[in-house]
């Protein structure tokens, strides 16, 4: 499964981007020791792509590491069986496989830079996906039981919602 290809139509955001995601951002390294942060929307191959480190996120897209990430291929085909039942799914990295080779290989460039242990959710209606993703330290191996309440990642997934101004998807 390919998440990008050719057809694919990205606008891509970063930390200095969006004024009240920096504000987030900081409060989350601050409080939870957060390293990571991604917001994805997507309708159909029209994607909304934000990143807290942007040298990560040119080595994931424009290396199209993101099709052999076994955590997003997971996520995505996951919630591409969703999408006309309206649900949504919760990734925690440590508990998808990463086979020898590529797959373990990306594991291991990705803790090079101390991104680890982290969660995400994706939430699937009609035509409509979205993903909020939270990583931490590489010593931080309990980091995604920070994130696991549904308060914490309404209020995220609502900011970015707000923030980069795409159609509402019922909230949580």
């Amino acid at each position: 499964m390919e998440i990008i290809n050719k057809k694919t139509v990205m606008t891509q955001y970063t930390l200095g981007d969006i004024l009240e995601i920096d504000i987030a951002f900081d409060k989350l390294r601050e409080s939870i020791r957060c390293t990571y942060l991604t917001y994805l929307y997507e309708n159909d191959n029209i994607k909304d792509y934000f990143c807290s480190n942007c040298d990560w996120q040119k080595q994931l897209i424009d290396n199209h590491l993101i099709n052999v990430c076994p955590i997003y291929k997971y996520a995505f085909e996951r919630t591409h069986d969703l999408r006309e039942d309206n649900g949504h799914i919760i990734t925690v990295w440590d508990y998808v496989p990463h086979k020898k080779g590529e797959e373990q290989d990306l594991s291991d460039f990705r803790s090079s830079y101390n991104i680890a242990h982290g969660i995400g959710i994706a939430i699937c209606k009609g035509k409509y996906r979205e993903s909020i993703v939270f990583g931490g330290h590489v010593d931080d191996k309990r980091f995604y039981e920070k994130t696991l309440k549904t308060e914490f990642l309404s209020r995220h997934l609502k900011l970015f919602r707000e923030a980069i101004s795409q159609p509402k998807i019922k909230e949580m």
